[in-house]
């Protein structure tokens, strides 16, 4: 018999060293996390692998992830499948306005790996330092679209592309753009995210709502209204930008268009011709008496606010010109000073004062010009598309 008992053991310890009885060998841990690439612009991604030392038991092997920077998002979790001993994640990355690094970390039966990601500044990052953006609508495609650039004419943008005009762009401080648009069927305010692209339609009721206007802080659009079955009065109008019912603030006395805040966010101006011709008028942004501005007879399209909140830009009929002439008056004199004649319209003024940007034919098409605002001499011709490009305004940021 001990030939046999021996013969027994003998086998029972060659079984256990291949792994087919006796003690369960070790289970695998974390043996490296790598990036690819290891640096990418905001708004890229980078894939991440995590690698075992050994196959993952039954069920898999789930690995514990984190970014050490906002710019920079990881799933929670990440799990090597069954038998294999590698997995792969994404990492995602945000727009930027200055590099930084994030470091990810994977932690696993107690094994931490760590590896680093660079993450560069996006060129056409919303929020880059010194650079100033515009939105403008153009038919450069058959239909009106809204376009963004930067102010010395970079980073050209598609916003919006639909079958419907999209028109009156106006920023927020958080970034988003409100236009019009006939998508619905009528005349409605839409707000997108430039960044995301996300958009909604505001609430505004049973109104028919053109020519929208953020406040100052983003708060609050105010916007021309019509109600239904009314087309020869329109009324200036104020909603919470993030949804509630429209406040009207003028009296149904004609037109009241083209609102326009001033830089403190406590008073709207806008375009009326409730007398004789078209002129500016103010109403406080609360609510309250509405007031003609004098010497503004003969006004063409909304008028704009100077930054300091001193003067209104707009544009008056030009004699011999084709288009007009953009003004701009100082609230407490009256003073009256052209800036250019040369064809011009829509004006817009940078968050400086120092810049304006106006529709211009002064090269036989609709194109967007950067003038200096005290000269009224040109900057740069931003625009050279033979569609109509014009109705730009500058985003409140960085």
């Amino acid at each position: 018999m001990a030939p046999r008992i021996l013969a027994l053991a003998g086998a029972a310890a060659l079984l256990a060293t291949l792994g087919c009885g006796g003690a369960a060998p070790d289970a695998p841990t974390l043996a490296s996390l790598s990036l690819s690439p290891l640096g990418v612009q905001g708004g890229e991604t980078s894939t991440g692998t995590v690698t075992l030392t050994g196959v993952a038991p039954a069920g898999g092997a789930a690995v514990t992830l984190s970014s050490s920077h906002a710019a920079a998002s990881v799933p929670a979790t990440v799990t090597v499948a069954e038998g294999a001993t590698a997995a792969t994640f994404t990492v995602a990355t945000a727009p930027i306005s200055a590099d930084v690094t994030a470091t990810i970390s994977a932690v696993h039966a107690g094994i931490t790996r760590t590896a680093t990601l660079t993450i560069s500044l996006t060129p056409c990052a919303l929020r880059t330092p010194g650079a100033q953006w515009l939105a403008f609508s153009s038919k450069r495609t058959g239909v009106y679209d809204i376009y963004a650039m930067r102010a010395d004419g970079t980073c050209l943008t598609q916003v919006t592309s639909d079958a419907a005009d999209d028109l009156f762009a106006t920023w927020s401080p958080a970034g988003t753009i409100a236009y019009m648009s006939a998508r619905s069927g009528r005349m409605q305010v839409y707000v997108r995210d430039f960044t995301s692209g996300a958009d909604r339609l505001l609430d505004v009721g049973d109104l028919t709502a053109t020519s929208p206007a953020f406040s100052p802080d983003g708060r609050f659009v105010a916007f021309e209204g019509y109600v239904p079955g009314v087309t020869a009065v329109s009324d200036v109008y104020v909603v919470p930008a993030a949804g509630g019912a429209p406040v009207k603030l003028t009296s149904s006395q004609r037109y009241s268009a083209g609102p326009a805040w001033s830089p403190d966010g406590t008073t709207i101006y806008f375009v009326s011709n409730r007398v004789s011709g078209y002129n500016a008028w103010s109403v406080p942004a609360a609510g309250g008496a509405e007031t003609m501005i004098p010497g503004t007879t003969g006004l063409l399209g909304r008028p704009a606010t100077t930054p300091d909140g001193t003067g209104i830009v707009y544009t008056l009929p030009a004699a011999g010109a084709a288009f007009s002439k953009v003004v701009v008056q100082t609230l407490s004199s009256g003073v009256v000073r052209t800036v250019s004649s040369q064809a011009d319209g829509e004006p817009t003024v940078d968050r400086t004062g120092a810049q304006m940007v106006v529709t211009s034919f002064r090269g036989g098409n609709a194109d967007l010009w950067l003038l200096d605002s005290a000269t009224g001499a040109e900057v740069r011709q931003l625009t050279t598309n033979a569609g109509i490009d014009g109705a730009a305004a500058f985003g409140p940021f960085p």
